[in-house]
C-alpha cells in the first residue's frame, strides 16, 4: 500500500479530509444555524405560496360504455364480440382526430350555447373488451358534467361517419364530481420546499468549508506562516446568565476541569523551553484582531507559570481597553500601567496579587486619549527595567497588533511575542499582515496558539474561541512591511522535527 510522507495510507488521508470537511460544515452550521433555519422555512413557504398561486382545480367527469354494433353481421357470438371490441378500439383511436377536426367540439359548443368548449375531452378503450370511457376535465365540476352529457348526446352522430352505426350502453358514470382530481397538499408542497432549502443549505455549508480563509486547524497557518505552532486552548462554554465568579475562564477554576490546565501547560512548556535561556523573560501576548481571546490566554499562561514556582507579573498593556482584572475577577484598580508609564513610582502596595500561587498583576485602568500619549518606547523600557529587578518573568497583555500601534511599541522593548489566533474568526490574510507588522519590530515571535479548540467529529475539529471584546477608536492600520528573522508569509511550511512541537 502506498504511503505518504506522514506515513499514512492514502485511504486514511482521504478519510481524514472528508472528516475535516464534514467537521467544518458542522461548525459552520452551529455558527449560522439560525440563518439556515430561516432559509429552510423561507423555501418551504415560497414553495407552498408558488403552488397556491399557480393552482387551478381540475374536476373530472367520466362515463363508461359498452360499444356494440346495430347491424348484425353474423349469428356467431364470438364474431360479434370481436366486432364490438374492434369498434371500441376504433372509437378510442379515432376520437383525437374527431376533436382535432372540430366537428364534435362545434356540436357540443352549440348544444351548450357557448362559443367554445370550456373543458378538455378525451377517451380511451379498455384493452380486450368492448368498454369505452369518455372523460371531461374542467375547472368547474358542473361544467365538466354538462360537457360530458353533451358529448354523450352528440358523439354517436359524429362518429357514425367514421366507424359506422354504433350503440353506446352506459355502464358507469361519475355524476357531478365533488372534489378535484389534483388535490392540493400543503404539507407535501411545504415538505418539498423544505427539502430544497436543506439541499441549498448543505451546498452553502460545503462552499463555506471549501472557501473560508479563517484558521480552523493547525495546518491552515503552517502552510503559509513560518512560525511555530505552540498548541491550542480548549473551548470552554460559559453561560451568559451565570454570575461573574463562575464565568471566569481560568485554569485554576473547578468549573473548567483539567482540559484547560493541561492545554495551557503544553503551551507554557513550549514557551519556557525557549525563554528559560534568559534570566528575565519578557513575553508579549497579542492577536491580529479584537475578540480572539488574547487576554484569556495571557492570564492563564501567567497562572500556569506562577504554579511552576516562578515569580510572575502580568502587565495589562492595553491602555485603551484594560481587561486583565476583569478576566481574573479582581476589583477595578485606581492605579495602573498608564500611571507607571507616566513616571509615578511603582510601590509594592500598588501591585495586585491573585490566588494562592501569588500571581502578581500590574492592572490597567480606564484612561483618556490624552493620558495614552505616555506610551513611548523610553517609558516602556524604563518600566520593564524596574520590573525585571523583582520578577522572573513579565507577561504583557497588549492590544491586537493588527488594529493598534500600541502592540508594536511594546514589541520593540520585549524579548518574545506570542500570537493568539481564534478559531474560524480572523481571515488568514489579516493574520499574516499582523505577524508581518510584529516581525518588523525585531521581536522574537515564539509562535502562535489556536484559541477555542473543541473536538466534535473525531480529533480533527476545532471549536469556537472565547475572549473579551474590544472597541478601539485610536491608532492606525499599518501596511505590509519587510520580512525579518524569517517571519511573515510566503516561505512555505516550516518542518519541525522536535518532538515537543509536534
Amino acid at each position: 500500500m502506498e504511503r505518504t510522507q506522514n506515513n499514512l495510507p492514502e485511504e486514511e488521508l482521504e478519510k481524514i479530509d472528508l472528516l475535516m470537511i464534514l467537521d467544518d460544515m458542522w461548525r459552520a452550521f452551529k455558527k449560522f444555524w439560525l440563518l439556515f433555519v430561516v432559509l429552510v422555512v423561507a423555501c418551504s413557504v415560497l414553495a407552498a405560496f408558488s403552488v397556491i398561486m399557480a393552482y387551478t382545480p381540475n374536476y373530472e367527469a367520466y362515463s363508461t360504455f359498452v360499444v356494440s354494433s346495430k347491424t348484425a353481421y353474423s349469428s356467431n357470438d364470438t364474431y360479434q364480440e370481436y366486432y364490438n371490441q374492434t369498434s371500441a378500439e376504433q372509437l378510442s383511436k379515432s376520437f383525437p382526430y374527431i376533436l382535432t377536426s372540430g366537428a364534435l367540439s362545434q356540436v357540443v359548443a352549440e348544444s351548450l350555447e357557448m362559443d367554445s368548449v370550456p373543458a378538455k375531452i378525451f377517451a380511451e378503450s379498455i384493452a380486450n373488451s368492448a368498454l369505452f370511457t369518455i372523460k371531461v376535465d374542467a375547472s368547474d365540476p358542473q361544467t365538466a358534467y354538462d360537457v360530458l352529457q353533451a358529448v354523450i348526446e352528440n358523439y354517436p352522430s359524429v362518429a357514425e361517419y367514421i366507424i359506422g352505426d354504433t350503440e353506446l350502453t352506459l355502464m358507469d358514470e361519475s355524476g357531478v364530481p365533488e372534489e378535484p382530481v389534483n388535490k392540493l397538499s400543503f404539507k407535501r408542497t411545504a415538505a418539498k420546499g423544505a427539502l430544497g432549502g436543506i439541499a441549498l443549505s448543505l451546498l452553502l455549508l460545503f462552499l463555506y468549508s471549501c472557501t473560508s480563509k479563517t484558521v480552523r486547524r493547525e495546518e491552515d497557518l503552517k502552510s503559509v506562516l513560518s512560525i511555530t505552532y505552540l498548541g491550542n486552548i480548549p473551548f470552554i462554554k460559559v453561560k451568559k446568565r451565570s454570575d461573574a465568579s463562575k464565568s471566569k475562564i481560568l485554569l485554576d477554576s473547578q468549573n473548567n476541569g483539567d482540559m484547560l490546565g493541561e492545554s495551557v501547560r503544553i503551551v507554557r512548556n513550549r514557551i519556557t523551553k525557549e525563554t528559560d535561556q534568559r534570566d528575565k523573560a519578557q513575553i508579549l501576548v497579542t492577536s491580529a484582531e479584537e475578540g480572539e481571546g488574547k487576554t484569556t490566554v495571557s492570564v492563564n499562561l501567567a497562572i500556569s507559570m506562577a504554579l511552576k514556582g516562578k515569580k510572575i507579573i502580568l502587565v495589562d498593556g492595553d491602555l485603551r481597553n484594560p481587561s486583565v482584572t476583569t478576566a481574573l475577577g479582581l476589583p477595578e484598580a485606581q492605579f495602573g500601567t498608564i500611571d507607571v508609564l507616566a513616571g509615578e513610582a511603582l510601590t509594592e502596595d500598588k501591585i495586585l496579587t491573585y490566588g494562592e500561587q501569588k500571581l502578581y498583576v500590574l492592572p490597567g485602568r480606564k484612561s483618556s486619549a490624552a493620558e495614552q500619549e505616555v506610551l513611548k518606547q523610553g517609558n516602556i523600557e524604563r518600566m520593564l527595567a524596574e520590573l525585571c529587578k523583582t520578577y522572573d518573568c513579565i507577561i504583557i497583555d497588549t492590544p491586537p497588533c493588527g488594529v493598534l500601534a500600541d502592540a508594536s511599541m511594546f514589541a520593540r522593548c520585549v524579548d518574545h511575542a506570542v500570537v493568539v489566533v481564534r478559531h474560524d474568526h480572523t481571515r488568514i490574510p489579516r493574520i499574516l499582515n499582523a505577524v508581518e507588522l510584529l516581525a518588523e519590530t525585531g521581536v522574537n515571535i515564539l509562535g502562535y496558539t489556536i484559541n477555542g479548540v473543541e473536538s466534535v467529529m473525531g480529533s480533527y475539529g476545532y471549536g469556537y474561541g472565547y475572549g473579551y471584546g474590544y472597541g478601539y477608536g485610536y491608532g492606525s492600520r499599518y501596511g505590509y512591511g519587510r520580512r525579518k528573522n524569517g517571519y511573515g508569509y510566503g516561505y512555505g511550511q516550516k518542518k519541525d522535527t522536535k518532538k515537543d512541537n509536534k
